[in-house]
């Protein structure tokens, strides 16, 4: 389980990163379906996650569906260092 705090953390980049409300963003959703990230969105928000030390590779994010499978890959990765 993604600790509260990262994963609010990257609730807010992704919200920022897309133009949206944090609170829009349900863990269920699809990156690309319901978030409508293109690759180039998830390899921008790659970098994104990158420069705020989550360690994750925009190859890792396409393999990602959900913000929820984000937050928890995110926060795992964080957690290896």
């Amino acid at each position: 389980m993604p600790s509260d705090d990262s994963k609010e953390k990257i609730k807010k980049l992704l919200a920022e990163a897309i133009g949206v409300e944090p609170e829009d963003i349900k863990d269920e959703d699809s990156l690309i379906h319901e978030l409508h990230m293109s690759p180039a969105d998830l390899a921008e928000f790659s970098e994104i996650l990158q420069n705020s030390g989550f360690k994750i590779t925009p190859g890792d994010l396409a393999e990602i569906e959900t913000f929820e499978d984000l937050a928890e890959f995110a926060t795992a990765q964080e957690e290896i260092k």
